[in-house]
């Protein structure tokens, strides 16, 4: 086995019919940058209305990489730590984002992100009904400037 030449970290199968030197998430991230993006208005307008009715806290602990998250509160029986508009909504649109969604890396994680108006939005990866967690960062100008205002309150907080 060999290290993929593009993340030096996964290992390439030998003897695979198209030996393009990459391991197989490079390659998938390479070929999710080549598909061009065009959500229709249906499901575009649906994620839309769950991110909208969602509520989203500031990831407190990791405040120097700033991001949102909702969540759904599968171990109660009455949801009470849900943030998330429903349970259907929240699998629709963690598919959703999984399926027009983008590969990329973070570090030496590959997860499949999203953008949706000035936010970028993505899981860990888990099985759809066992996912707790939609995350999400700023992309574009009012976004940053909304966590970023929410990231000074917190350091305002822990001082």
């Amino acid at each position: 086995m060999r290290l993929c030449c593009k993340c030096n970290e996964a290992a390439i199968e030998p003897n695979t019919d198209r030996d393009t030197g990459i391991c197989r998430a490079c390659e998938l991230e390479r070929q999710a940058a080549e598909r061009p993006l065009l959500p229709d208005a249906p499901n575009l307008e649906r994620a839309e209305a769950f991110i909208g009715e969602s509520g989203w806290r500031l990831a407190k602990t990791m405040l120097d990489i700033p991001h949102q998250y909702t969540v759904r509160d599968l171990a109660s029986p009455d949801a009470v730590k849900t943030t998330a508009r429903d349970h259907s909504s929240f699998e629709w649109f963690v598919r959703y984002v999984r399926e027009a969604g983008v590969r990329k890396r973070w570090g030496p994680h590959h997860n499949t992100y999203l953008i949706v108006d000035e936010w970028e939005y993505w899981t860990m990866g888990y099985p759809v009904e066992n996912t707790t967690i939609i995350n999400r960062q700023a992309v574009g100008p009012g976004a940053k400037e909304r966590i970023d205002a929410e990231v000074r309150e917190a350091l305002r907080g822990r001082g």
